[in-house]
């Protein structure tokens, strides 16, 4: 560098022909410039070294180190400060190509980061959890610190080596060994033993396992939210089993023993194995006498039992089931018993083996949101401000050439067909803030399907961001805390990086923005929400009814049954419906009933009607069944997750409850049901409201 200001002076002052010692004096002021610079540079150079080495980042993904390809996964960060004070952000990067080196600040096309805002003072650690969705081994995984626009330190994980097409058998326990569960009889199951404070911190963290074990471990060392995330993977279509170990006491924890169908009230002693093995169909070899643990109350049912005293209990939890057994699998006589790999493929229902590669789950759907746009949810161009702009910029283009033709001799004419060409820009920007949305605008639609028995409900969200200035993307949402998915763009389009922040409010950012294009998400969550609807058939005649426990109101609802619907009253939180119809009274869904549905009660009042009512459409198009034992009840409510106001965003959202309803056939007429018109006006309905 000090050579290049020497020539650089030389030259300088051969030109100007300035004398010797303003060359000299010139020379040493520039070179002590460029010195101080780059001293500056090493200095920063040196700091963010120094910062990189003095917080330490420890990464954990998926299972024991495995993750199944196109799951969501498990991710857990302790970041170890060992530095200053930081305030920043923790941020998990998939498909993000500078992983492997280039600019870190900025984020590869089509990446996804998911991110945590972190402070930690001198000496702090602290333990960050993530889940995270891994379709693609390629690409390392990036773990990485920022404050004050720059990187900290980074991490990376080379997913090839962790990846797994096998199902995921999840085993907490000390000393329960269930490695012949490996590959058994060409299943490709994989036995995984994860330490308990790695376990998933959110219940999409189960997605890649297909039951979880617990042996001999209590659960009260997980933190909140893992425990939460365990009950509710359960509740979501989880299978837990728990087995009995020697120490007694464990079963007892109050979070095992809230989970577990049954409390054992002591132990029992069987003197042989003889029973065992007739009832298990394997026999157990046993010499002397062993324990079992006593169980003459429980939940559920009894799959296997030694006289009044059962072996294995069962008990359906939602859409999932926990599994208690009460003899110890790893202590004798079991340890050594034959029959263990056939019980456990049994119980755990492990079917064929999965496909390998990408699966199904990787093929997106339409969202839904299209049908609240085309219903009018969003104010975009409508057919007859386009046809207007385009006749108008028509109608000026022929102009200009019908007049350039009397007076192209002249320069001025031969600028008229110009003329047409600059306005086009022109009238882009005016026309397009008046045919356009002004601003930025997000349509939500909520499908809520509550869990039978269950007080959670699985909730899938289709979530569409608009703008027509080059805004900062950046939607803000408070409630519910779902796991988004960017859909793939349109073909042509370039690929957008996702940013999703969990803090004290969700955040969704996209990058870079494209203006007037719609930026779609899936997401998908496990929310409280508790209906439950019964529906009888008596004859020619259908009774529903309805508890709606779920804290929200509905402002109308509808039964489906045998391809006709039938029109509900609304239902306030905490009521209760009764509804009585005559089979010949539902509206045939073909053609769709739009007018006889628009005129609803409940729907009578909302300004947006006709958006709810094409939605409502679209998800029953997906779900209608024209089985008479199955009937699906839908309502309109309040979506638990809403944009936070003041973000910038015009707002609309749709919520749809859908659940399917057995039919079963009426023995008995009950007395408690009179025939009259009820408040909706239909002939041969009855209501009645309040708690029961």
């Amino acid at each position: 560098m000090v050579r290049s200001v020497k020539t650089l002076s030389a030259t300088f002052g051969a030109t100007v022909r300035i004398g010797p010692a303003i060359v000299r004096w010139l020379t040493v002021l520039l070179t002590a410039v460029c010195s101080a610079a780059g001293a500056g540079l090493q200095s920063t150079a040196s700091s963010q070294a120094g910062s990189s080495s003095q917080m330490g980042l420890q990464v954990a993904l998926g299972f024991s180190g495995t993750f199944r390809l196109d799951h969501w996964t498990p991710l857990s960060v302790v970041v170890d400060n060992r530095g200053s004070a930081i305030a920043g952000y923790l941020e998990v990067m998939t498909g993000a190509t500078d992983a492997t080196g280039g600019r870190p600040e900025v984020a590869t096309p089509g990446a996804v980061v998911y991110r945590q805002p972190v402070h930690l003072g001198r000496g702090a650690k602290q333990r960050f959890r993530f889940t995270v969705h891994l379709d693609n081994f390629a690409v390392p995984l990036l773990v990485r610190v920022r404050s004050g626009g720059r990187e900290i330190t980074r991490h990376t994980v080379d997913l090839r080596r962790r990846f797994t097409d096998a199902r995921l058998l999840v085993v907490v326990s000390r000393d329960a060994d269930l490695d012949y569960l490996n590959d058994s009889r060409g299943r490709r199951t994989r036995v995984v033993y994860p330490h308990p404070e790695l376990l998933p911190g959110r219940w999409r963290g189960y997605d890649g396992a297909a039951a979880v074990v617990v042996h001999g471990v209590s659960l009260e060392a997980l933190s909140k939210s893992q425990f939460d995330a365990l009950e509710q993977w359960i509740e979501a279509g989880g299978t837990l089993v728990v087995g009995a170990s020697a120490d007694f006491s464990i079963v007892h924890t109050p979070r095992l023993a809230g989970l577990l169908p049954g409390l054992p009230a002591g132990t029992r002693t069987l003197a042989n194995g003889e029973a065992l093995g007739r009832i298990l169909g394997e026999q157990v070899v046993a010499t002397r006498p062993f324990s079992i643990h006593a169980v003459d109350r429980f939940r559920g049912r009894a799959r296997a039992a030694t006289g009044a005293w059962p072996l294995i209990v069962e008990e359906a939890r939602g859409r999932g089931r926990v599994i208690y057994l009460t003899f110890d699998v790893s202590r004798y006589p079991f340890a050594d018993w034959r029959g263990l790999p056939a019980m456990w493929l049994d119980l755990l229902r492990l079917g064929p083996p999965p496909k390998t590669g990408l699966s199904d789950r990787s093929q997106k759907h339409e969202s839904l949101v299209i049908a609240a746009i085309e219903g009018g949810a969003l104010a975009y161009p409508g057919h007859l401000g386009v046809v207007a702009f385009l006749s108008f910029y028509l109608c000026l283009l022929l102009l200009g050439y019908a007049t350039s033709a009397g007076v192209n001799r002249t320069p001025l004419g031969r600028l008229i067909p110009l003329a047409p060409l600059v306005f086009a820009p022109f009238a882009y920007a005016v026309f397009s803030a008046q045919l356009f949305t002004s601003g930025a605008k997000s349509a939500l639609v909520t499908v809520i399907e509550p869990l039978p028995g269950s007080a959670y409900a699985l909730m899938d969200l289709s979530l569409a961001l608009f703008a027509n200035r080059r805004v900062p993307l950046r939607w803000r949402y408070a409630g519910a805390a779902p796991l988004w998915r960017g859909m793939p763009p349109a073909a042509g389009e370039p690929a957008l990086t996702w940013t999703f922040e969990h803090g004290s409010t969700g955040e969704v950012i996209a990058e870079p923005l494209r203006m007037h294009r719609l930026h779609l998400l899936q997401g998908q969550a496990l929310v409280p929400f508790s209906l439950r609807a019964q529906a009888l058939r008596d004859g020619d005649e259908l009774e529903l009814r309805v508890d709606n426990r779920s804290g929200a109101d509905l402002r109308a609802a509808w039964l489906i049954h045998q391809d006709r619907i039938f029109p509900l009253a609304p239902m306030t939180a905490g009521h209760t419906l009764r509804q009585r119809a005559a089979l010949a009274q539902g509206i045939a869904l073909d053609p769709w009933p739009a007018e006889q549905l628009l005129a609803a009660p409940g729907l009578s009042r909302e300004r947006d009607a006709v958006a709810k009512v094409d939605v409502l459409r679209a998800v029953l198009a997906r779900r209608r069944t024209g089985e008479t034992a199955t009937a699906l009840f839908a309502g309109l409510t309040t979506a638990p997750l809403a944009a936070v106001s003041g973000a910038g965003w015009s707002y609309h959202s749709t919520g749809i409850v859908v659940q399917q309803v057995a039919v079963e056939a009426r023995r008995q007429r009950p007395e408690e049901v009179d025939h009259g018109v009820g408040p909706d006006g239909m002939a041969g309905m009855a209501t009645e409201g309040g708690d029961d």
